[in-house]
């Protein structure tokens, strides 16, 4: 879990709540094994074989670098021209993205929000078998006694993955498309809903992972 301190007078806290994950630039980190995928209940759906991780280097659109992405890229060895919007939510004054972009054959994934920008992170091997489907960031704006007031969640998909499903705090549920670049993205606040969970789903209708999000 990552957590930020407060960012403009909001309390803001970014939470990743899941394993990272192995993304080669151009091609795909296959997953060889098959497994059986299991409902909420625990009984099984069905068997799936696993893809990989991609992210071609034409996904997303193209990030306008501000000083502070230009800087954090080239700290991590990052082409700031090869930097990609994979997803984003909230509107141009608040709005909060997931970028990828490339150095030596490996990906990087960072976040940008107003007035930050989180140091591009290296995903290359730490895939694992239980790592779960989809990736996702929620950051967080709220009171000082910790009551959260709005949350704004994006995410990247494995290439298997056909939509990520959010719960809500009211017990709703919420589909979320993935786009072309397999990102997802949802915004919410107290009267809409504030996710707790994260399933990704593959297009059979088979549950590949849960992911809870750490939300009250």
């Amino acid at each position: 879990m990552i957590v930020s301190g407060d960012e403009k007078g909001s309390v803001v806290k970014d939470r990743l709540r899941s394993t990272k994950f192995a993304v080669a630039a151009v091609a795909v980190l296959a997953v060889a094994a098959t497994f059986v995928a299991v409902s909420d209940s625990g009984s099984a759906q069905g068997t799936h074989r696993a893809r990989g991780w991609t992210l071609k280097g034409s996904a997303g659109k193209k990030v306008a670098g501000s000083v502070m992405l230009t800087a954090a890229a080239r700290q991590a060895g990052v082409d700031p021209n090869s930097v990609r919007e994979i997803s984003s939510a909230g509107p141009s004054n608040a709005r909060v993205a997931l970028l990828a972009g490339s150095a030596g054959g490996q990906t990087f994934i960072a976040r940008e929000g107003p007035g930050y920008t989180t140091p591009f992170i290296a995903l290359a091997g730490v895939i694992n078998r239980q790592s779960p489907a989809a990736l996702t960031y929620v950051s967080t704006t709220g009171t000082s006694s910790g009551e959260v007031t709005s949350a704004t969640l994006v995410g990247i998909a494995r290439s298997d993955v056909e939509r990520v499903v959010i719960t809500l705090a009211n017990g709703m549920t919420v589909d979320l498309p993935v786009n072309r670049s397999h990102g997802f993205a949802y915004l919410g606040n107290a009267s809409t809903g504030i996710p707790t969970s994260a399933t990704a789903y593959a297009a059979n209708g088979i549950r590949l992972s849960t992911e809870r999000l750490g939300m009250p």
